[in-house]
């Protein structure tokens, strides 16, 4: 599948138009086999693209660098959209510098926390409440195995993370 890191090289290389560059991060996209071989290009753009945040669209300075701006803009007005998906939550100091990019929109739609929250394109949050017994039940599976995962659970908003 195409990823944005193949669409930032195609601009990167290109000092030709924006539909030219995007046109050519198509056919550089290359599908590969469980074995490794290539499989086929890509023969269009796709519609949309999910992206990590943290080391992938954003710099070591957890922003936007200038070619990751002129990427989201080429593929926005190419009509790909991008949702990030991401560890980070929605809210925080990194989203009036990245989140507040047109082809974000704001974060909507946006997958954040490691998927415990997701946002959809009104700015909705999509939830699935858990029935208790299987809220109680993830809960104390984590808790048996401290050693091998911390345990977290999202509930309103918050993420709450059980610590020694």
């Amino acid at each position: 599948m195409a990823c944005l890191a193949t669409m930032l090289a195609a601009l990167a290389h290109s000092g030709s138009s924006t539909r030219r560059a995007l046109s050519h991060a198509a056919r550089m996209s290359v599908l590969v086999r469980a074995d490794g071989s290539p499989a086929s290009l890509l023969s269009r753009l796709p519609r949309v693209i999910f992206t990590d945040c943290d080391g992938t669209l954003l710099g070591p300075d957890h922003r936007l660098s200038r070619r990751s701006r002129a990427a989201l803009r080429a593929l926005a007005d190419a009509g790909v959209r991008v949702v990030p998906a991401t560890g980070r939550a929605r809210s925080g100091a990194w989203t009036e510098h990245v989140l507040t990019e047109p082809a974000l929109r704001n974060g909507c739609p946006g997958i954040y926390l490691n998927g415990c929250s997701a946002f959809d394109e009104s700015g909705g949050e999509a939830t699935v409440a858990l029935e208790p017994a299987a809220a109680r039940a993830a809960v104390a599976f984590g808790a048996a195995r401290r050693e091998l995962a911390t345990t977290v659970v999202y509930v309103g908003g918050e993420a709450l993370v059980d610590v020694d």
